[in-house]
Parts: structure tokens; C-alpha cells; sequence
């Protein structure tokens, strides 16, 4: 008899990288994965259908949408009350869970209503943290939980944004060290969570936000211009891309850049309409296509701007590991997790400075050593290797098999 995993989310396949690699990897070793989300619409909908069509898997969609109206109506009473009144009663379970989400509402209605049981529960996404915490009590079974990001340290726009600070931080001291294991995405993401609990989760792993090594397709470049790329769900404004292009402009007989992503139209007037001479534009894609044409470029862009933002400091993306598994060469900006990261990676990449000249000067070198940059690719697309979800995976498989 299969075993069976349940995966729960806030969020949806297409949006969720890593959800998805997990998925795939039960059911690259016979375990039957069962998938509960939302359907968020928006860009992200016809990917999730052609995801679903490829894993054929058993999945639950609720709506974030306001369709149906009552779900929605009722839930978002409830978290816009919680919140008002959570500076009186700041230390309530429930006040804390339902005012930071309000997907967790759903999620727990739904899963009062369910008792099938499963060998584990894997939590991603917070708002998913006390839902899983919630069915693993009531089935008896183990859950865990993937912490991709900090939450604590991610920059929120909802008003009185300490509060949803410390709603975060509670859930997570709460919940978490309830978890069976506890995989994070970077090094200092593991560091920054782990300090907020008082006891530790009985596992804990790390798990790179790398992806299959069968996805990537090595690619010599042969185009006289030096390629560049940048790619995320969504292209606007705020993400460092106002701030590089002008500097690459003035090269444009020499360097091309590719933007991959959903482009909001701020953007588009605001920065790609007055360079349009050096900037090509494809819409958000399938992971799968999106990786076998990075293949073709030279040179990745990681760029975190917001220093606002502790989470952008201290996180390594889906972004600056795809780049690194298509053997690009990697300029990052100066986050502390991206430093330490091309500092244990020599060769992968360099760092930018605060200073547009040293910049330009950088992006100076980089056109004038495109060939050893081009003939050492090879090289950076072996050494991914060891650095992939293949590798990684194998944790994972470890615990679950321990698990059960």
C-alpha cells in the first residue's frame, strides 16, 4: 500500500516552486501525494491547469476569490475584527492565526469537514502552519512545515505592521516546534526562525531553493552581444531593474537583457518604453520551458533592492539557483545570504556595489571577458550539480521514510 502525504497550502502549484518540486519527488518514489490550495486566478491560472493535467494527482482548490461571496464575505469579517481588536488581546491563539490569514479560516472550515488519514502532513506557506498543526492533532498524525521565507522579516503593507510582526512570530514560536521536521531555504532564513523558538523542532534540514538537474540543458553561446536575463512571477517596479537598466543602456551595441515574467504596466511605461532599444520581453512561463531557455544567456541578474525588507536580506531564491544550474554567470546585488553565497561559490558570480561607478566598471569587465565568462560555463553548470534538488531531495526521503 502507497504511503500518502498530504500538501497543503495558502497559495497555489504554479506560484509555489517549491511545493511543487516535493510533489514531484513523492511521486518520483511511489508515494501518493494529495494536494490542498487555492485558486487565486489572475496569470497564474492556466499554469496551474497545465501542472494539474501533468501530475494528474489528487487536488482540493478553495477560492481567494470573492466567488463564492459567503466564504470570502465571512473570513474577511473575521480578520479584519481580529485585527482590530488584537491590540487588547494580543496573546489569543486564534486572534493571532485568523488576523494574519485569512486562508487559514478556509483551510480549517475544510478541514473540519475531512478525516482521511495520511502517513504525514507537509505545511507550505504560514498561513498553512496552524491548519496542518490543526488536522495532524485531530487525525493523529505527524505534520511538518517548509519555512521558504521569514515571515517575521517580510515587508507588509496591511497597516500597523508591527502587529502583523508579532502575529507572525507568535504563530511560528506556537506552532513549529510541534512540527515532526522543519525544512528552510536558506542558512540564515534557518538561523533567523530557529531564534524565535524556545524549543527546537525535533528535525530540522536545509533545503536549497534549487530545482531537477533534468531540467537544465547546457548551451555554448555564440551571439556576438553579451545575453542577459531577469525573470520573477511579476515585473514592476521596486525589484532593482529601474536601477540597473539605465547602467546597461549605454552598452546596448554590446549586451542584450531578456525580462521573463507577467509585466504590470507601470513598468512598462515607466522603464521598458524608454529602453526599448536593449530589452526583449517573454511572459511568465512553465518552470520547465522557463529553465531550458535560461540556458541560452550569459549572464543571470539577482537582484534585492529593499533593505527593508529582512527577508530579501537573508534569503537565496528559486532565481539565483536557476541561474546557477543553467551555468549562467550570477551579479547579484550585496544581500548578506547572496554574498555568503557566491563567496562559498567562487566563480559563480560577482557581487554589485552601492557605487553606480565601480558598477560600471564592473559591467565594463564583464564585456570585455565575455569569452572566458562563455568558456567557463561548463565548468559552473557541472559544479550545480551537487548543489541541485537531486541532491537535496535525498533528505527529504530520508525523513519521510523514517516518518513511516
Amino acid at each position: 500500500m502507497k504511503k500518502k502525504i498530504l500538501f497543503i497550502t495558502t497559495s497555489n502549484l504554479s506560484t509555489n516552486p517549491r511545493l511543487l518540486k516535493e510533489i514531484k519527488l513523492a511521486l518520483n518514489n511511489e508515494i501518493e501525494p494529495h494536494f490542498i490550495g487555492f485558486n487565486i486566478g489572475g496569470w497564474s491560472s492556466p499554469m496551474e491547469k497545465q501542472i494539474n493535467n501533468e501530475l494528474n494527482i489528487k487536488t482540493t482548490y478553495l477560492s481567494a476569490l470573492r466567488k463564492p461571496f459567503l466564504p470570502w464575505f465571512i473570513s474577511s469579517i473575521i480578520q479584519i475584527i481580529f485585527r482590530k481588536i488584537y491590540p487588547v488581546l494580543p496573546k489569543i491563539q486564534f486572534i493571532n492565526i485568523f488576523g494574519s490569514d485569512k486562508r487559514s479560516i478556509l483551510l480549517i472550515d475544510f478541514l473540519r469537514k475531512i478525516n482521511k488519514s495520511y502517513d504525514l502532513i507537509v505545511a507550505h506557506n504560514l498561513g498553512a502552519l496552524y491548519p496542518a498543526y490543526f488536522y495532524s492533532k485531530k487525525m493523529k498524525i505527524p505534520f511538518a512545515f517548509d519555512i521558504e521565507d521569514f515571515h517575521p522579516g517580510e515587508k507588509v503593507t496591511v497597516g500597523n505592521e508591527n502587529y502583523e510582526y508579532q502575529r507572525r512570530k507568535f504563530i511560528m514560536s506556537k506552532f513549529i516546534p510541534f512540527s515532526s521536521y522543519v525544512s528552510y531555504a536558506s542558512p540564515l532564513i534557518g538561523q533567523y526562525s530557529f531564534s524565535l523558538l524556545a524549543k527546537q523542532p525535533e528535525r530540522n534540514i536545509l533545503i536549497n531553493n534549487s530545482f531537477f538537474n533534468n531540467e537544465f540543458e547546457f548551451c555554448n553561446i555564440k551571439n556576438q552581444k553579451v545575453q542577459i536575463v531577469w525573470f520573477s512571477q511579476n515585473i514592476d517596479l521596486y525589484r532593482g531593474l529601474e536601477k540597473i537598466i539605465p547602467l546597461l543602456f549605454p552598452y546596448k551595441d554590446k549586451l542584450h537583457i531578456t525580462l521573463i515574467g507577467n509585466l504590470y504596466e507601470n513598468f512598462k511605461t515607466k522603464v521598458i518604453d524608454n529602453y526599448t532599444d536593449v530589452i526583449t520581453h517573454y511572459p511568465a512561463m512553465p518552470q520547465i520551458n522557463l529553465h531550458k531557455l535560461l540556458c541560452s544567456f550569459d549572464i543571470g541578474l539577482a537582484l534585492e533592492q529593499d533593505s527593508t525588507d529582512l527577508n530579501r536580506q537573508i534569503s537565496l531564491t528559486n532565481k539565483i539557483f536557476a541561474y546557477t544550474q543553467a551555468g549562467l554567470y550570477i551579479i547579484a546585488t550585496p544581500t548578506m545570504a547572496q554574498s555568503n553565497y557566491l563567496k562559498a561559490n567562487s566563480g559563480f558570480g560577482a557581487i554589485l556595489s552601492e557605487n553606480d561607478i565601480e558598477n560600471i566598471k564592473k559591467i565594463e569587465d564583464i564585456i570585455l571577458n565575455i569569452d572566458t565568462i562563455r568558456a567557463e560555463k561548463l565548468i559552473r553548470f557541472e559544479k550545480a550539480k551537487k548543489l541541485s534538488f537531486d541532491e537535496d531531495s535525498k533528505k527529504l526521503i530520508n525523513i519521510w521514510n523514517y516518518l513511516n
